[in-house]
């Protein structure tokens, strides 16, 4: 027993001495837990810095990060910095780089353990900063000529036990001196234009703004000629900057183009045929003039005015449009061409050039807010240089700064370090359109087109129509159109948006001027009544309008070939008057006919809504009214034919009578004549130049037409009536 005992002490006090010799670190590294397998989804790693971007062999990496345990206990692990060896094949697999899984990491990427092992208590954060030189990842190593151009950075949460726990990654380039970068061409554009649902004064300040920041030379304009007026009308002040901001950057040779007249939107006037036409041409008219009266005609003649930026999408009938109306490239939405050319520029079927603006960079300059993006930008322009260099082609990006963009927001700095890129050459916009991809693309169908047109649109676009065709019939077209056309313009304009505010715009801009009277009209009348094969139909024309007008075509159209019209008739109308037009036609048929009336300008351009009457042709009503004539002509000469007649045999018997009473009865009718026998007298005779009063033998009187007679018994015939006139 007792030596059982012994041994048993003896075991105990060797484990007690064993426990003693173990360290405490040992001891408290044995009772951690180890890392487990949900840790995977309990730190969180994020790359808050890379720089610099454009690495060279003599330049050490820096790279900062975040760690989050977000897990109930703490966690070891190592962190690590992962480097690609060889750029990216295609821009896809630059873009998808952040957005890989964990086991996507080729196994050749470069590993340095930048740190030791750390330690994340639970629900704690921490910020790690890890360095890295070119030679280090096998870049710049003596002997070798490692490729240039954009590379994969990745940070990671390693654990011995589980491997990667977690991962973030950003892109550097790599750039020695003595690399050899193909061309990138970079256009910018921006807007001096009003924004979406942007009063004019809110245009103004920020276009202001925009114009200050982006004095670049590289930076082209897009100027709305009615954001000169709109800066006009706030005050003396903002309109004498705008114009000294346009005037000094035409003067250093700046691309500024000049968009149509409040921006219209070439877009909205697909499938709207030659009304879509007029509308432009009325907008390109308008914004020459309002630019040349706000510029000069030195520095107009310095505008490009061939280009139109659509807001949305634009179909192939809109791009015919604008060719129509004289335009010669559409800037249009970004990602519209679903094209893997390395142009930014495109040739569409009809010739006209579209540019369409990088979705992506553009995004990346204008609204991010993350620091990496810079990274990604860069990476990204040395990515095409690269290719460009393959394929022995320039590459070209278009930056389209949206309309309400506000510099504010940032941009220009990214910008200006993008265009310093050693393979990076800023150029304009009409550079990459002379140098367009020839091969015609096609526009994308549909995508995000607006679908049905409004009512009130293609009634708007009628009377934009009306209102250019009259402007050519006056003696001031400019100053007709600066006052008629900008209500109509608006709801057309770029910067009104989508769906129902455009129907609004559109609706309230058509009542609006449904409440002025048009320029001219024609009177209405009760309805032409022609009764021969050929006549004149009389149109009656009335100038409403304030000023003269001249040269006003009349244009009459049958609706039926029974009614031939001869030319139409012009006229010349002064403020206010209405004149009568007589238009020529021959009736081949009788019938009741409706015939357009037409008021056109001298291009035979409409300069109102049309106007109907109802033509009657009755032609045998001719043939029945010469009968009737030559009866009644007919039926006079038989009378007086009787008449002559009558008077000539009673005119004989009276002669015959005279003569045998003269001796007996003279002195009784002599006597009495004075007072009741004005025939002897002549009295009647002498009632002035009207009438005519004869006397002639037997007593006869002829007073103003009327027959006065005296025969035996005393009986005076005076116009007829019979008057007794003795015993």
């Amino acid at each position: 027993m007792r030596g059982r005992r012994g041994r048993g002490a003896a075991c105990a006090l060797l484990a007690v001495f064993a426990l003693a010799s173990v360290p405490a670190r040992a001891l408290e590294e044995s009772t951690r837990p180890a890392a487990r397998a949900n840790d995977l989804g309990a730190i969180s790693l994020k790359i808050t810095a890379a720089t610099p971007v454009l690495t060279s062999p003599d330049q050490e990496m820096q790279v900062t990060v975040i760690a989050r345990n977000t897990s109930d206990h703490e966690i070891k692990g190592d962190v690590v910095i992962r480097v690609a060896d060889e750029t990216f094949g295609s821009r896809d697999e630059l873009s998808d780089w952040t957005g890989r899984p964990l086991d996507t990491l080729e196994t050749d990427t470069f590993e340095a353990k930048a740190l030791g092992a750390q330690l994340i208590g639970a629900g704690e954060t921490k910020e790690f900063s890890l360095a890295a030189t070119p030679v280090m990842m096998n870049l710049g190593r003596l002997g070798e000529e490692p490729g240039w151009g954009p590379r994969g950075v990745a940070v990671e949460w390693q654990s011995a036990a589980i491997g990667a726990i977690a991962q973030d990654r950003t892109y550097v380039v790599y750039a020695p001196p003595e690399a050899t970068a193909g061309a990138v061409r970079i256009a910018v554009t921006a807007g001096l234009t009003a924004g979406s649902g942007e009063s004019g004064d809110a245009a103004v300040e920020r276009s202001l703004r925009v114009a200050a920041a982006t004095t670049d030379p590289w930076i082209g304009w897009a100027l709305d000629p009615a954001l000169l007026q709109a800066a006009e009308n706030r005050d003396q002040a903002s309109r004498d900057t705008l114009v000294a901001h346009v005037g000094n950057a035409l003067e250093q040779g700046k691309a500024v183009s000049l968009l149509p007249y409040q921006d219209v939107d070439v877009a909205l006037l697909a499938g709207e045929g030659a009304a879509a036409t007029e509308a432009l041409a009325a907008a390109n008219a308008l914004g020459a003039v309002a630019a040349r009266e706000a510029l000069g005609d030195l520095a107009t003649a310095r505008l490009r005015t061939d280009l139109a930026w659509v807001a949305r999408p634009v179909a192939a009938a809109a791009a015919k449009a604008l060719g129509d109306a004289g335009g010669a490239l559409i800037l249009a939405p970004p990602d519209q061409l679903a094209s893997s050319s390395n142009r930014a520029v495109h040739r569409l079927a009809s010739g006209r050039a579209i540019a369409v603006g990088d979705a992506r960079l553009t995004a990346v300059l204008t609204a991010s807010s993350d620091p990496l993006d810079r990274n990604w930008m860069l990476a990204d322009s040395a990515f095409a240089a690269l290719r460009s260099q393959l394929d022995q082609t320039p590459w070209d990006l278009l930056v389209v700064l949206p309309r309400d963009w506000n510099p504010a927001d940032g941009g220009v700095p990214l910008l200006r370090e993008l265009v310093a890129a050693p393979w990076v050459k800023s150029t304009a916009l009409a550079a990459l359109v002379n140098d367009a991809d020839d091969a015609p693309v096609e526009l994308s169908a549909g995508r995000g087109w607006p679908g049905p047109k409004h009512a009130d649109l293609s009634a708007l676009l009628d009377r934009v129509g009306h209102d250019l065709a009259f402007a050519s019939l006056t003696e001031a077209p400019e100053a007709y159109l600066a006052r008629a056309l900008p209500p109509l313009l608006r709801p057309l304009a770029g910067a009104v948006a989508e769906g129902t505010a455009r129907e609004r715009a559109a609706t309230t801009a058509l009542n609006q001027a449904a409440t002025e009277l048009p320029p001219v009209q024609v009177v209405t009348g009760s309805d032409v009544n022609l009764i021969s094969d050929d006549g004149m139909v009389p149109v009656v024309v009335e100038n409403q309008s304030n000023v003269t007008v001249r040269g006003l075509v009349v244009r009459l159209t049958a609706q039926a070939h029974a009614i031939r019209v001869e030319a139409p008739a012009e006229l010349d109308l002064k403020p206010g008057q209405s004149v009568t037009a007589r238009v020529g036609v021959h009736a081949l048929a009788n019938g009741v006919f409706d015939v357009r009336v037409d008021l056109l300008d001298q291009l035979g351009r409409p300069v109102t809504s049309a106007y109907y009457m109802t033509l009657r042709v009755r032609a045998e009503w001719e043939n029945v009214g010469t009968a009737v004539v030559g009866c009644l002509l007919g039926l006079v000469l038989v009378l007086g034919v009787i008449s002559t007649g009558r008077k000539r045999r009673a005119a004989k018997r009276r002669s015959e009578g005279a003569g045998s009473s003269d001796a007996d009865d003279g002195d009784a009718w002599g006597d009495r004549g004075d007072r009741r026998d004005r025939g002897d007298r002549g009295d009647r005779g002498d009632r002035g130049d009207a009438e005519d009063g004869r006397l002639v033998d037997g007593g006869h009187g002829i007073v103003g037409g009327q027959d006065g007679r005296l025969v035996d018994g005393g009986h005076g015939i005076v116009g007829g009536e019979d008057r007794r006139g003795g015993t």
